[in-house]
């Protein structure tokens, strides 16, 4: 275990050892410097054996070479159409036919679409196969005549094929790399919160970089208000699944802790043969390092497309938090709202926020049975709970008197307390219009619009019946009139819950949605 008093200076030391925590690189590589393939095709024993003679101590760029045999077309064509990472092929024309090889060569390129294995034709009957012909109607790299391949040429020629498929691969995998980024980077605009963003990050460079082993990210930095400034772990996967919310302290892999502290020290990513640290950046002081862990060492390619990828991801992060600080922006407002109602009335400031929870609760039990097919969407399941303690808004309009009355408010009272409906609506619309979508504040308009009409139309302000009331208001009138029946007011005492939750009953399908009083009940017989 790390000490949680962390000195980077000495993380940082280049003389610092980890012997137990030193991944097993020589399985790794042993794994990635897997030999080349060549697949020697020709119905001639003697010629495969002498391939095998000639080339049996081969070596190119630190990787021997695994030949394959095939004494036909026909066998060729399965072994190719199972084993895609043949780099060479050694392919004789007359076999099983007169243009057995030709043939394979058109299966090859069409049937198969393999556009990176070398085709060395090697014939015995240069006249079988005219060499000018060949080399402009068919789709291959070299042709020779077995009495001119000598071990030297032969030597020379498998080394210029490798060097060829070599490059043809590395050009595809650093197109399906930049597309693999592309697709990433993509995928990360779409998420709007910073838990969800981090863990995207995390699963993006694992499938990047093909990483099969263990990741942990973590992040220091004091993003949203009340943010713990240290450096903490918010996504980790594969072995390292367990670490996820712990302190970059509580690690216990000094290792990886050198490497993180390292990349956050050093603002830059750290790559370290078949393990990195990648370090990215967010306005202000927001800073994250990944860890990954690998199954093979990184090469040049894979750097750069990591740090492509990060360039990316920096602005995504960007993009995030500036999503996270306009939504708790709203959230300020909308509490900075509701508590103008609370500072005129002070008995509305609870029952607002019961209504909030049994708001929160009725949507949920709807989601659940299915309900409000085509008008429940995720915007109203995620806003409507907060967009809920801003129904009743509007009665800071309405005057002392009658607002805090003890008795019954006579027809002229009552008119003007009905006004605020409208005039919590026309407030919350006015600030809602300079966002877009539909925020906390447009959907608190149409709440404290709508929550006092009913669903057989003798509701007010506007007279509205069934769907045509918005369905927040109508879930929030259900909610609202509960806590306010049990609730003791000024001019009324507390009802019991069972008297409210009967008059609820009765007045489904008149006063209410009959489906959301049913969920409301599903609220209500859980609570017990």
């Amino acid at each position: 275990m790390v000490p949680a008093d962390l000195n980077p200076d000495e993380l940082l030391d280049d003389e610092l050892l980890f012997a137990d925590d030193a991944p097993d690189l020589a399985h790794k590589r042993a794994r990635a410097a897997q030999p080349w393939r060549m697949l020697v095709v020709d119905d001639e024993p003697d010629v495969h054996r002498v391939t095998r003679m000639v080339l049996g101590d081969f070596t190119f760029e630190g990787r021997s070479l695994e030949i394959i045999s095939a004494f036909s077309g026909s066998e060729a064509w399965q072994i190719l159409d199972k084993t895609r990472d043949i780099a060479v092929i050694l392919l004789d024309v007359v076999m099983e036919t007169d243009d057995a090889g030709l043939t394979l060569v058109r299966q090859i390129r069409q049937d198969l679409g393999n556009e990176n294995v070398r085709i060395v034709l090697r014939t015995g009957q240069p006249g079988m196969a005219p060499e000018q012909q060949v080399i402009v109607d068919y789709d291959i790299n070299d042709y020779k005549s077995k009495a001119e391949l000598t071990a030297q040429k032969l030597f020379t020629t498998i080394v210029a094929a490798l060097r060829s498929y070599r490059d043809l691969v590395a050009i595809e995998q650093g197109r399906k790399g930049l597309e693999r980024v592309l697709e990433a980077s993509t995928s990360l605009f779409e998420l709007r919160s910073t838990d969800a963003f981090l863990a995207g990050i995390l699963d993006q460079i694992n499938a990047l970089l093909d990483a099969e082993g263990g990741s942990i990210l973590c992040t220091a930095g004091d993003e949203l208000p009340g943010s713990d400034p240290t450096a903490v772990v918010r996504a980790a996967a594969g072995r390292f699944a367990d670490l996820a919310g712990k302190r970059l302290a509580e690690i216990p892999h000094p290792a990886i802790v050198h490497d993180i502290v390292s990349a956050f020290a050093r603002g830059s990513n750290q790559y370290l043969d078949d393990h990195c640290a990648v370090f990215f950046k967010a306005s202000g002081d927001v800073r994250s390092v990944a860890f990954i862990e690998a199954t093979r060492p990184l090469s040049p390619l894979d750097h750069r497309l990591v740090d492509l990828f990060c360039a990316k991801a920096a602005i995504a992060y960007d993009n995030v938090l500036l999503q996270e600080h306009l939504s708790l922006a709203q959230e300020a407002t909308v509490f900075a709202l509701a508590s103008l109602a609370e500072f005129k009335d002070p008995t509305t400031g609870d029952h607002l926020y019961r209504v909030e929870t049994l708001t929160n609760k009725i949507i949920a039990e709807m989601d659940r049975r299915g309900f409000a097919l085509g008008e429940l969407d995720d915007v109203l399941i995620k806003k409507i709970g907060l967009a809920s303690i801003l129904h009743d808004v509007g009665k800071v309009g309405v005057p002392d008197n009658i607002l805090l009355k003890a008795g019954s408010l006579d027809e002229t009272e009552w008119l003007t307390m009905r006004r605020h409906a409208t005039l919590g609506a026309e407030i919350l619309l006015a600030a809602s219009r300079r966002l877009r979508g539909r925020t906390f504040l447009s959907i608190g308009a149409e709440i404290a619009l709508g929550h006092h009409e009913k669903w057989n139309g003798t509701g007010y302000p506007r007279g509205l019946t069934g769907k045509e009331i918005p369905l927040s208001a109508r879930i929030v009138a259900v909610a609202d009139v509960f806590d306010a029946l049990t609730s003791k007011r000024p001019y009324k005492e507390a009802w019991s819950r069972e008297e409210a939750i009967d008059w609820i009953k009765v007045r489904a399908g008149v006063h209410f949605d009959p489906e959301i009083v049913t969920a409301f009940l599903g609220v209500i017989a859980e609570q017990g």
